[in-house]
């Protein structure tokens, strides 16, 4: 029996900060709130975060497959499914953490009948350790009024 454990994360992109040697959010320079300067945000800020185990004599290479090719979804065909696959799972259960405000009971509560994947229990060999939500700051959003 092989168990794997799975860790994604998430961290913003790093752009050098005009006014010191530290870095900043690439996605923020234009964004920043009046008054804080682009190195007050910390250079490896996480974003998101999600961990798996995956009992690899549970959750075959043949099971991931048929969930990727259940959906149109890109991926690399050359690459180990089972790691494939987990980028699916990773994805679909931040979103569901980010949009729904679930912890990881809640979320696992929806991969019960989410459709194209497996439940997330001890039977398919995929269990969720953790996940974190992407949390939205409202002072780093750029609204634009478009006058026609």
């Amino acid at each position: 029996m092989e168990t794997i454990k799975i860790r994604i994360e998430s961290f913003t992109k790093e752009q050098s900060c005009s006014s010191c040697d530290r870095y900043s959010h690439s996605a923020f320079i234009k964004k920043i709130p009046k008054g804080v300067l682009p190195c007050d945000y910390d250079k490896n800020e996480k974003l998101v975060e999600v961990e798996f185990i995956v009992d690899t004599d549970k959750f075959t290479p043949v099971m991931a497959k048929e969930i990727l090719e259940f959906f149109t979804w890109d991926y690399n065909e050359e690459a180990d499914p089972i790691d494939e696959v987990m980028n699916k799972y990773a994805m679909s259960a931040i979103k569901i953490a980010t949009f729904e405000g679930y912890n990881e009971n809640g979320v696992i509560s929806e991969f019960e009948n989410k459709e194209g994947f497996y439940p997330l229990n001890e039977k398919t060999g995929i269990q969720l350790v953790s996940v974190s939500g992407y949390e939205f700051d409202e002072r780093l959003l750029c609204v634009t009024i478009v006058k026609k």
